[in-house]
């Protein structure tokens, strides 16, 4: 299984689309986004990949956000993701929430 991480995107597409160019090359399918999203035009650049989002806390439009995800069949988990794959749980998160942060660590 190999599968792609991106976080702290803030709308910057040309580096997004640069990510995803080499995650292509690669044969990644799957990508986890781990907040801090920051526009639906960024979402869009996501089409044709297996796409977990999260939020974090500059993903100020969730309604927009949440609109452009599901244009592109993507899944979004709100704070905190978990997911399995393969048969391996992963978690994910922006980390901007400590108290989240340590419930994680601690479970």
């Amino acid at each position: 299984m190999r599968i792609g991480i991106v976080s702290d995107t803030h709308g910057n597409r040309r580096t997004v689309l640069h990510a995803l160019t080499e995650l292509r090359q690669r044969g990644i399918t799957t990508v986890l986004h781990c907040g801090d999203i920051d526009d639906p035009e960024t979402v869009a650049l996501f089409r044709g990949f297996t796409t977990h989002f999260v939020f974090g806390n500059c993903d100020n439009d969730k309604e927009a956000l949440r609109a452009a995800m599901a244009d592109i069949n993507a899944t979004l988990h709100d704070l905190f993701g978990s997911i399995e794959l393969e048969g391996v749980k992963l978690a994910f998160m922006h980390g901007d929430d400590k108290a989240l942060m340590r419930d994680v660590e601690r479970s």
